[in-house]
């Protein structure tokens, strides 16, 4: 965890080009996310990844995935442009997909949303929250202000289409995950690039 810390650190510092610092971002993630995935594995079993889920909800997964995929393309053409390539930097925005598909799952709609509940709130308010919360982690200070708000407002509407999923799903995860790496994997590093070039 704490040498992703010093990649996300140094991914603004090195003087590098943008894709050096994409990489060096990307890792930073994954190793930050992973390290939070496992200490809340360590704390015990996290409930929605031992639920299966209804044969809709992956379907509704799917949609979900290819919609956002579909708006992001269409919305940002610097994304439409890079998002096929593959090169070495694509591995590693794969490998930080699942990473980030487990943990920020786990963390945003198994432990947030399931703690909610726990405590008494509304369906409604744990999809809102839990949207509003994934949406305001996902602030790219480094893009400039309008592209950083323009990403976490559709990062916000992503979240809440997550959470509205989870639910769904019966408090399963996978559905969730499987959306969360599907557009990770097919955005990234594209999206990245086009907010640090």
């Amino acid at each position: 965890m704490f040498l992703g810390l010093a990649a996300l650190v140094s991914a603004f510092t090195v003087h590098a080009g943008p894709d050096v610092r994409v990489g060096i971002l990307l890792a930073g993630v994954a190793g930050v996310e992973f390290g939070g995935l496992l200490a809340i594995r360590t704390r015990g079993p996290v409930n929605g990844l031992r639920r299966t889920a209804p044969r809709y909800a992956f379907l509704a997964a799917g949609l979900i995935a290819a919609g956002y995929i579909g708006a992001t393309l269409a919305g940002n053409p610097m994304v439409g442009a890079g998002a096929g390539n593959v090169s070495p930097l694509k591995l590693v925005a794969v490998l930080a997909a699942l990473i980030a598909g487990f943990f920020e799952e786990t963390l945003f709609r198994g432990v947030l949303m399931d703690r909610l509940a726990a405590a008494g709130r509304s369906p409604a308010l744990q999809v809102f929250i839990s949207g509003l919360v994934f949406g305001g982690l996902h602030f790219y200070v480094f893009a400039g202000f309008p592209a950083a708000l323009l990403a976490q407002a559709a990062t916000t509407i992503l979240g809440w289409g997550l959470a509205a999923l989870y639910l769904m799903s019966k408090r399963s995860l996978w559905p969730c995950v499987i959306a969360h790496v599907l557009i990770d994997a097919a955005l990234e590093p594209a999206l990245l690039q086009s907010l640090i070039r």
